[in-house]
C-alpha cells in the first residue's frame, strides 16, 4: 500500500514538473509579447508629431517619371489591417492577428487553438525586437568598460567590448562614430608602449565605425609599430582608410576642399609668377618700344617709368586682379614665344572660371557642420550628441517636414521597434518621394506591423524601382519563408516556391550580401530585415541648399573683375582673352623690338638699319667685317658680349636659386620652368592649409606629420631645379618673334 501511494506521488510530481516546463516553454519573450487585447486599456505610444502633419511639397525636378505616377500606399484598408501594434509589442503580433490567434498580455501561454489551421500558424518563430533602452545599455557597457580599463581587468574590457559589438547589431546602428574616435585615440596613445594593444583597440574601433577613416589609419599606424616586417598588414589598413574617406561624404568633402583650395591656390599663384617672369625677361623690349611712342629725344628713365606705371594702373584704380594680370600679359605679348601666350593666356582663363569653380567647390564640401549632417548622422550613425538631438526634434517640429527628414524619423522609429509611428513617417515620407529607399524601409516597418501583403507589394516596388539591387528579393524570401509558416499545408508550398524563386535571384544579383546575411536568419529584427540608408546625393543636397554658390561666385568676381556685373564675367573675361589671341595673329605687322643672341642689346629696325636676323648693328659690323673693325674697338665689344653672358648665367642661377622653376622661365625652357612653379606652389599651399580648411569630424592628423611631407618634396624640387639651372645653361636660341632685321644672307 505504502509503495502504491508512493508511486502515485511520484506520477504526479512529474505531470505537475511536465505542465511546468511546457508552460514555459510557451510562454514569449519578454520582448515578444502579443499585442493587448483591445479590452485591455493601458496607455498607447504617441505617434511622432512629425506621423500627423502632411508631407512637404517636393519639387517636381526632383523627382523622376516613375514618381509621378499615383502615389502608392501600401497598407490601405483594401488589405486585411494589421492589428493596431503597441509600439513595443511583439513584432509577431500582427502576423499572429491575421492567423487568428491573439494572446491576453500577462498570460504564460496562447489559449489553446480551435482548429488545426490555427495551430499551424502558432509555429512561427517571434521577432526580437531590439531593447528599448538600447542607447542607455550602449553607454552602460562603455562605462563598465573604462571601468574594468582603470582596473585592469582586460578580460571584462574585452567582454564590455564583444557587447557593443553585438548591440551596434541589435540596434542597426551602421556607425558608432563617436565611440570608435575614442578608441582610435586610445590606440594612438598605446602606440609607443603596448603596440599589440594599440593594434586590437584599433581592430574594435574599425568594427564599430566601418565608415571612419581615422579608425582605419590608426589600425594602419598601430600595424606599422607592432611589426614593420608586415607590409601587407599595414598597406591594407591605409587602402581600407582611402576607402573609407572616398566612401564617407563628411570626410571626402574635408579632403575635396583641402585638395580643392589648394590646388586653385598654387595654379594661381604659379600662374602669378609665370606672368610676372615672363615681363621680367622681355621687360628691355617692352620699355624701348614704348619708348619710341614719345617724341624723339625723351629720355628712356622717363619713358621707362611712365610704362611701370600705365601697367600698374588697374590695380591703382581698384578694377580687379584680372585687369592687372591682363596688363602684365598685354605688356609683354608681342615678345612672347608662343609657348608663353599659350601658358599666359591659360593663366587668365582660369581667373575667369575661378568665381564659378570656387562656387562649385563650396557647395560640394557644404556638408560637415550644417544642418544636413545631422540627418545624415542620423540615417548612417548612431549615439547622436545633443546638439544633433535638438537639430533634429526642431527639423521633426517643423510644419511641413522634408522628405530627408521623414525618412529618417521613420527609419529611427522602424529601429527602434516603434512600430506604429515607423509605419506613419515612412508611408508619408513614400507619398513624398517614392524612392527605392523609402519602399525598402517602409516594407520592413509592414512586416514588423503584420502587414504581409502590403510589404510583399512594397519590396515589389522597390524591386521594379532598382532591378538590380538583391535586397529587396532577400526580403522578399524571408517574407515568403515566413508566410509559409503561417498558412495551411495546402497554401505552404507555393510560398515556399516563391521563397526559393526570390532567393536565387537575389543570389545572382548579389552573392556577397546572401553571403553576409546568412542561409538562416536571425530573428533580431534589425538583422532579419535589411534597411535602407538615405542616399548620399540627398544629403549633399540638402547641404548645399544651406549655402549661397552665387554668393560666393559674387565676392571672387568682385574681388577679380571689379564693377563688371556678375553675368558678364564670364563673357568678358574670354572676350579680353580673345583679343590677345587676335593681337598675337597681328602683332608682327607692328614690328617689335627683338633682342640681340650675342650683347642683349635691343634689335630694331626703326633705330638700327643695320641690324639682321637676331644680330643688332654692331654685332653685325664686328663679327661680319672683322678687318674693317678698328682692333680696340673689337676688343671691347667682346669684352661686353662675355660680360652678358656671365651676368645672364649668374642672373638666371640666382632666380633658380630664389624660386624653383624661375631659372628656366627666364632661360627659355617655359613649360619645364611652369611645371616646376605649379609643383612648389603646390607643395607650399598643401603645408599652408595642413590644418584644413573644412575640419574633419573625427581624427587628427599631427603638425609634424602634416609638415614635413610636403616640404621635404618642395625642398627636393626646388634643390632639383636649381641644379638644372646650373647644369644646364639657357637656350641661346629661342622660340620667340623674330626681330624685324634683314635676313643674314
Amino acid at each position: 500500500m505504502t509503495l502504491r501511494l508512493l508511486s502515485r506521488a511520484l506520477l504526479g510530481l512529474t505531470l505537475l514538473t511536465g505542465a511546468a516546463a511546457s508552460a514555459q516553454i510557451s510562454a514569449p519573450h519578454p520582448l515578444d509579447i502579443d499585442i493587448p487585447s483591445p479590452e485591455d486599456d493601458r496607455p498607447r505610444p504617441k505617434k511622432h508629431p512629425a506621423a500627423e502633419q502632411p508631407a512637404a511639397e517636393e519639387d517636381d525636378q526632383t523627382l523622376d517619371e516613375a514618381s509621378k505616377e499615383e502615389a502608392f500606399v501600401p497598407g490601405r484598408p483594401h488589405r486585411p489591417a494589421p492589428v493596431a501594434a503597441d509600439a513595443k509589442a511583439a513584432p509577431d503580433a500582427g502576423m499572429a492577428a491575421d492567423a487568428g490567434a491573439v494572446a491576453a498580455p500577462g498570460s504564460s501561454a496562447a489559449a489553446p487553438p480551435s482548429n488545426s489551421k490555427e495551430v499551424e500558424r502558432r509555429e512561427a518563430k517571434a521577432i526580437l525586437m531590439p531593447p528599448q533602452d538600447g542607447a542607455q545599455q550602449l553607454m552602460q557597457a562603455w562605462r563598465e568598460r573604462q571601468k574594468a580599463l582603470d582596473l585592469r581587468n582586460f578580460k571584462a574590457v574585452q567582454d564590455q567590448e564583444s557587447r557593443l559589438l553585438a548591440l551596434r547589431a541589435e540596434l542597426g546602428f551602421d556607425n558608432l562614430f563617436a565611440l570608435a574616435g575614442a578608441m582610435a585615440h586610445e590606440s594612438q596613445m598605446l602606440l609607443a608602449s603596448e603596440p599589440a594593444e594599440a593594434v586590437r583597440r584599433a581592430l574594435i574601433a574599425t568594427q564599430l565605425a566601418p565608415d571612419l577613416p581615422y579608425a582605419h589609419w590608426s589600425l594602419a599606424r598601430a600595424a606599422f609599430a607592432s611589426d614593420l616586417t608586415n607590409f601587407p598588414r599595414y598597406f591594407a589598413s591605409a587602402i581600407d582608410a582611402v576607402r573609407a574617406t572616398l566612401r564617407e561624404p563628411r570626410f571626402r568633402a574635408s579632403v575635396l576642399a583641402d585638395a580643392g583650395a589648394s590646388a586653385l591656390a598654387s595654379l594661381v599663384a604659379a600662374g602669378t609668377a609665370l606672368l610676372a617672369l615672363i615681363l621680367l625677361r622681355h621687360l628691355r623690349r617692352f620699355l624701348h618700344d614704348f619708348n619710341d611712342l614719345f617724341p624723339a629725344g625723351t629720355g628712356r628713365i622717363q619713358s621707362a617709368l611712365l610704362a611701370l606705371v600705365a601697367v600698374m594702373l588697374p590695380p591703382a584704380l581698384g578694377l580687379g586682379l584680372f585687369w592687372s594680370y591682363f596688363a602684365v600679359a598685354l605688356a609683354a605679348w608681342l615678345y612672347m614665344s608662343w609657348t608663353e601666350r599659350v601658358l599666359s593666356a591659360a593663366t587668365l582663363a582660369l581667373l575667369v572660371v575661378l568665381p564659378t569653380v570656387g562656387g562649385l567647390l563650396a557647395v560640394r564640401s557644404a556638408l560637415p557642420g550644417s544642418k544636413a549632417e545631422v540627418i545624415y548622422l542620423a540615417s548612417r550613425g548612431g549615439l547622436e550628441g545633443p546638439r544633433q538631438e535638438a537639430e533634429l526634434k526642431r527639423l521633426a517640429d517643423e510644419p511641413l517636414p522634408s522628405y530627408p527628414v521623414l525618412f529618417v524619423l521613420g527609419q529611427q522609429a522602424r529601429r527602434r521597434g516603434d512600430v506604429e509611428p515607423a509605419v506613419a513617417l515612412l508611408r508619408r515620407a513614400a507619398e513624398a518621394r517614392p524612392s527605392y529607399e523609402a519602399m525598402l524601409e517602409l516594407g520592413d516597418a509592414l512586416v514588423l506591423a503584420g502587414d504581409l501583403d502590403g510589404a510583399r507589394e512594397t519590396f515589389q516596388r522597390a524591386s521594379e524601382r532598382e532591378p538590380t539591387r538583391a535586397e529587396p528579393h532577400l526580403l522578399l524570401s524571408r517574407l515568403a519563408s515566413r508566410k509559409a509558416q503561417l498558412v495551411t499545408k495546402e497554401e505552404a508550398s507555393s510560398e515556399l516556391a516563391r521563397s526559393q524563386d526570390a532567393m536565387r535571384r537575389a543570389i545572382e544579383l548579389d552573392p556577397e550580401l546572401i553571403a553576409t546575411s546568412g542561409a538562416e536568419p536571425d530573428m533580431h529584427a534589425n538583422r532579419l530585415l535589411v534597411g535602407a540608408t538615405l542616399p548620399v546625393e540627398v544629403v549633399e543636397d540638402l547641404a548645399a541648399a544651406e549655402i549661397s554658390a552665387g554668393a560666393i561666385e559674387g565676392r571672387l568676381s568682385v574681388i577679380l573683375f571689379g564693377a563688371v556685373p556678375e553675368g558678364l564675367v564670364l563673357p568678358v573675361g574670354l572676350l579680353a582673352v580673345g583679343l590677345l589671341g587676335l593681337l598675337a595673329v597681328v602683332g608682327g605687322s607692328l614690328a617689335p623690338a627683338g633682342s640681340c643672341s650675342k650683347c642683349g642689346r635691343s634689335v630694331c629696325r626703326r633705330c638700327d638699319d643695320a641690324a639682321v636676323g637676331t644680330l643688332c648693328g654692331q654685332c653685325v659690323f664686328l663679327f661680319n667685317q672683322r678687318a674693317a673693325v678698328d682692333p680696340a674697338a673689337r676688343a671691347d665689344k667682346e669684352l661686353s658680349i662675355e660680360r652678358f653672358a656671365r651676368r645672364r648665367k649668374l642672373g638666371l642661377k640666382g632666380a633658380a636659386f630664389m624660386l624653383s622653376g624661375a631659372g628656366q622661365v627666364l632661360g627659355g625652357s617655359t613649360i619645364f620652368g611652369a611645371l616646376l612653379l605649379i609643383a612648389v606652389f603646390q607643395l607650399l599651399s598643401q603645408a599652408v592649409v595642413a590644418g584644413g580648411l573644412v575640419r574633419a569630424p573625427l581624427g587628427e592628423v599631427p603638425p609634424l606629420l602634416r609638415l614635413l611631407p610636403p616640404l621635404a618634396l618642395g625642398l627636393l624640387l626646388h634643390a632639383w631645379g636649381i641644379h638644372r639651372a646650373f647644369d644646364h645653361p639657357a637656350k641661346a636660341k629661342e622660340e620667340e618673334p623674330k626681330a624685324p632685321g634683314r635676313s643674314a644672307s
